[in-house]
């Protein structure tokens, strides 16, 4: 079956824009060399009973582009394990064991949530707010520390501030965490 003649590409001719490859080959990268540009669903918050959790139990740390919300991620007890208080729970076959650590394991991944409030603008510079800061995550996950629930509310000075200023502001703040507390001065 003979559908036409086939266009065929002249050497002789100029190309024009339209027919020029695209910058980048025009042909999609393979997936082991494409850029992730998205935290994998295990390091993110996902349910608003995680994010209300981090807000009410966790610490709070304040800077000039963020407010950052963090929580430690306590192991949670089996329901056939002991209670807190040493007892066993009523029906289970253990007797008392040692209670849980109150730290995580370090092979648990910290799980990140940025949330950005409807004051600060339209979608549009929501999302770009949101995104500015997802990929100061994203540059640095491997630097973080792990066993944490962590809420970012940025700013809106992050619209207008240089990303390594906000990458230094962030990532310090998320370095402290894990760092032991300085005691006080009274």
């Amino acid at each position: 079956m003979d559908f036409g003649r086939v266009w065929t590409a002249r050497a002789d001719a100029p190309c024009s824009h339209v027919a020029a490859p695209k910058a980048g080959g025009g042909s999609p990268s393979a997936p082991d060399t494409a850029i992730k540009l998205s935290l994998h669903p295990a390091r993110r918050l996902r349910q608003r009973s995680e994010y209300r959790k981090v807000y009410e139990q966790g610490v709070r740390r304040h800077s000039p582009h963020f407010v950052v919300f963090a929580l430690s991620q306590a192991p949670v007890p089996h329901p056939n394990e002991q209670r807190s208080s040493g007892t066993p729970v009523p029906g289970s076959a253990k007797g008392p064991e040692p209670p849980a650590e109150s730290r995580p394991s370090p092979e648990t991944p910290s799980r990140f949530g940025i949330t950005v409030s409807r004051k600060l603008g339209q979608a549009t510079v929501r999302n770009r707010i949101r995104r500015r800061t997802r990929e100061v995550l994203r540059r640095h996950l491997q630097e973080l520390g792990n066993g944490w629930d962590i809420v970012i509310n940025p700013r809106r000075t992050v619209l207008e501030a240089e990303f390594a200023v906000l990458e230094e502001e962030l990532i310090g703040q998320l370095r402290r965490l894990s760092a032991p507390a300085a005691p006080r001065r009274s």
